[in-house]
């Protein structure tokens, strides 16, 4: 029996480009259309690639352990400072305000020197900050803390999940990239236990010890970026620096594989995407061909989803929800918190299991599904219980931690790495840091209001208002967002065009195929003029 068409060209680009893709191909179906076949993963990660995706994630246990020692001391910062209310609001979302203005400089640094420069920009800032904090006599002093800290979580925000999803291969990235939100999480859990390390220590020198802690994990980050991580080799790539980029690529897969040929692969997709977009300006993102514009749709949309359904907000003030609810030791808020980032922390796990093997749009749909129940059960706990007031019944700690489990298992990891992957190289910049100045800006509005809010509308009219969110997103993800499971970073834009019909997109990769159909049929001949 003669092959089929699609089993001579997986044959074909196989023999001539092994290094290319693991798990893809494109070829031509019987209409003359361009069709992506899925291959089943070979490749296993280096350990090089493990060790550097785990060191970048430091950042990201840093923005944890912010997030978990804010949550932990925003009350003994209002006793010892004597703050009300609208100015804890606005000193825990100072922090988010200026993520915004991070994420959007960590595109200026990315673009002009690259990832590692990124990493210790965002460690730098972090830094100033917990000095800030720890050192703050006044309310200015901690605003200017939570300033600085804001400041390097934007570019974290950035740097880590563009870095991550360059140097994973598509098969493993789901896993992978999931360690990026395990690393959050074992920072907040950290954030939670150092509470409950200085319980007995008195409010005003508790909380800047609290922060004084903080500068070990960026500290460390300097020293990995400038002497361990190498650059990410699409980056050097992009840069025209092609030599770097194969060192690089040649601890990213064995030995066997011809990174030069992966070189040049990412070459011509960046060349074809430039091309089609007309330069590497921002009119790729202003003026897009209908794939870039479902992709950035796809990208910004998941990013601004992920703390639309009210994580930060109630993270940052899961004190305050407990408190409402009549419990006064320090000690038992600790131990709370403490079992909340437990739950959190292992859903987590289990989604980097389940990323590659059961696809992200399947976690997504059991993560929002879950969190709107959950979420139904928090308002009906806090209405059982005369409008909010009085002790808080178990039904509604329940509660908050299946929101927080639900979380972790899909928005929560996901959120992030779906923009990071599906952003061609062309515009990742750009994108990524679009998509965390829209993340963090929602991180603002919640944090800079919710005090306010739950005092004039109850916290059971809050709750159910997410749970409508959570809904709203699920139906959106339901029917907008395509699955990214072992798609390669160079095979997005095609992926997208072929569900958009993006014929600009289409054509090329038509041009390209009949080009390498011609080829295969030259080298049958046995032409001798004929070179590749």
């Amino acid at each position: 029996m003669l092959p089929s068409k699609e089993e001579e060209e997986s044959a074909f680009q196989t023999s001539l480009l092994p290094s290319i893709s693991e798990t893809e191909i494109t070829t031509l179906d019987e209409n003359d259309g361009v069709k992506i076949i899925t291959q089943k993963p070979a490749l296993k990660s280096t350990q090089a690639t493990l060790i550097y995706a785990l060191f970048a994630t430091l950042l990201s246990c840093n923005l944890g352990y912010r997030v978990g020692v804010t949550a932990a001391s925003s009350e003994m910062v209002q006793r010892s400072l004597n703050l009300s209310n609208s100015k804890v609001e606005l000193y825990l979302g100072a922090s988010n305000l200026f993520a915004m203005i991070g994420s959007l400089l960590s595109y200026i640094v990315l673009d002009r020197f690259g990832r590692r420069y990124t990493f210790c920009l965002s460690a730098t800032f972090s830094i100033f900050g917990y000095i800030l904090l720890c050192a703050a006599n006044n309310y200015g002093m901690l605003i200017a803390g939570a300033s600085f800290l804001g400041m390097g979580e934007g570019c974290a925000l950035v740097v880590t999940n563009v870095y991550i999803s360059e140097i994973v291969q598509a098969a493993h990235r789901g896993q992978i990239g999931s360690w990026n939100e395990g690393a959050l999480n074992v920072g907040i859990l950290l954030g939670f236990i150092s509470g409950l390390a200085f319980s007995g220590v008195s409010d005003n020198e508790a909380w800047r010890l609290m922060f004084a802690i903080g500068v070990i994990l960026p500290g460390t980050m300097i020293y990995l970026a400038i002497y361990v991580l190498p650059e990410s080799p699409r980056y050097l790539v992009l840069k025209g620096r092609d030599g770097e980029a194969a060192k690089v690529l040649k601890e990213m897969y064995p030995d066997r594989y011809d990174v030069k040929a992966i070189v040049n692969e990412i070459r011509k997709r960046i060349e074809k995407e430039t091309a089609i977009e007309d330069g590497t300006g921002w009119n790729a993102i202003l003026s897009p061909t209908p794939a870039f514009r479902r992709i950035i749709i796809v990208g910004l949309g998941m990013a601004t989803a992920k703390m639309a359904v009210g994580i930060d907000g109630i993270q940052f003030f899961l004190v305050y929800i407990l408190r409402e609810g009549g419990i006064k030791s320090r000690t038992t808020l600790s131990a709370i918190l403490i079992g909340f980032g437990a739950i959190k922390l292992a859903s987590v796990i289990i989604a980097g299991y389940l990323l590659d093997r059961s696809g992200r749009k399947p976690l997504l749909i059991i993560s929002l599904s879950g969190m709107v129940v959950s979420l139904l059960v928090v308002s009906g706990g806090f209405l059982s219980e005369k409008g909010g007031e009085g002790r808080i019944s178990w039904v509604c700690i329940i509660g908050l931690g299946a929101y927080l489990a639900f979380f972790g298992i899909g928005l929560g990891p996901i959120g992030l790495l779906l923009p990071s992957e599906i952003f061609p190289t062309l515009i990742r910049d750009k994108g990524m840091a679009l998509a965390s100045f829209l993340n963090r800006g929602v991180s603002t509005l919640y944090s800079l209001t919710f005090l306010s809010v739950t005092a004039a509308i109850t916290y059971q009219w809050f709750f159910l208002m997410l749970s409508i969110i959570c809904m709203i997103i699920l139906i959106w993800i339901h029917y907008f967002v395509p699955e990214t499971k072992n798609r390669s970073l160079e095979s997005m834009s095609l992926y997208f065009a072929t569900i958009t019909g993006d014929q600009s997109i289409l054509n090329e990769e038509k041009k390209r195929l009949s080009r390498r159909w011609s080829e295969r049929d030259l080298l049958k001949s046995g032409s001798r003029d004929f070179k590749i």
